[in-house]
């Protein structure tokens, strides 16, 4: 039986399925690692996105009350 040099295990053929199984391996990787960074951006660009109409329009609670004021709901508060 032949004995790897580097690792001193007997060597029985299979090293090359093993370095093509490590390839497909570490290709696997990089896919789920662009995939998760894409989808972070997009998430983050989402929160961006959501912010500006935050600003513009104000969140939940302010749509609300808005609405409310408008539909004569509730009565402003007086301002002194």
């Amino acid at each position: 039986m032949k004995m790897d040099k580097m690792t001193r295990w007997p060597d029985n053929g299979k090293d090359k399925r093993h370095a093509v199984h490590g390839v497909h391996l570490f290709r696997t990787g990089l896919r789920m690692a662009r995939w998760c960074c894409w989808v972070s951006c997009s998430l983050l660009d989402r929160q961006v996105r959501r912010n500006k109409h935050f600003e513009e329009e104000g969140g939940f609670t302010e749509r609300l009350y808005r609405l409310r004021t408008e539909n004569g709901v509730i009565n402003p508060p007086a301002r002194l």
